[in-house]
């Protein structure tokens, strides 16, 4: 699972059938810190959840789930957007509580 920020949507006049109940959006990978990860490229993602511009989003890259969840094992796809994040709670490792 990837935390990323919706950047965009991208738009085409043609695509996969697959695809046409889903909006394709550009998404920026984050840091859980908020900051953006200069080590990694933007994912280009299915949106499950009627995600915005904006928005904070949690990406699945998993191809086999992606495909078993257009119900078509052959469909071209592997990362997609699962959730939006409201936010996110960081506490101590466990072997460091008291």
């Amino acid at each position: 699972m990837i935390i990323a920020r919706v950047s965009g949507h991208i738009v085409s006049t043609a695509k996969n059938p697959k695809y046409k109940p889903f909006k394709i959006l550009r998404c920026v990978p984050e840091r859980l810190d908020g900051a953006v990860r200069e080590d990694a490229a933007p994912i280009v993602a299915l949106d499950t959840v009627d995600a915005g511009v904006g928005d904070r989003v949690l990406i699945c890259q998993e191809g086999k789930w992606a495909r078993e969840y257009l119900g078509d094992m052959d469909a071209p796809v592997r990362s997609m957007v699962v959730g939006v994040v409201e936010r996110i709670e960081v506490g101590a490792p466990p072997n460091l509580l008291p």
